[in-house]
């Protein structure tokens, strides 16, 4: 399924890549995608900050949406 991508990111040397998704409300939204110039980039370590990450915004971005709300409201 990601052939086509693999092909594309030659050119720039990606040999891996990881895409995180990024939510609003339990919905998806979007994704923080990130790669790498060796097929062993990402160890457990690394998949687990980008997880963390990808967390850490999708709480930024929902705390944005309430924000935006309580000024709509005020």
């Amino acid at each position: 399924a990601t052939a086509p991508w693999s092909e594309r990111g030659k050119p720039y040397g990606w040999a891996a890549s990881g895409a995180i998704p990024l939510t609003r409300d339990g919905r998806p939204i979007g994704a923080l995608t990130v790669y790498g110039t060796s097929q062993d980039t990402f160890d457990d370590d690394s998949r687990r900050l980008l997880v963390e990450m990808g967390a850490n915004i999708s709480f930024a971005l929902e705390a944005f949406e309430r924000d935006a709300r309580r000024r709509d409201a005020e």
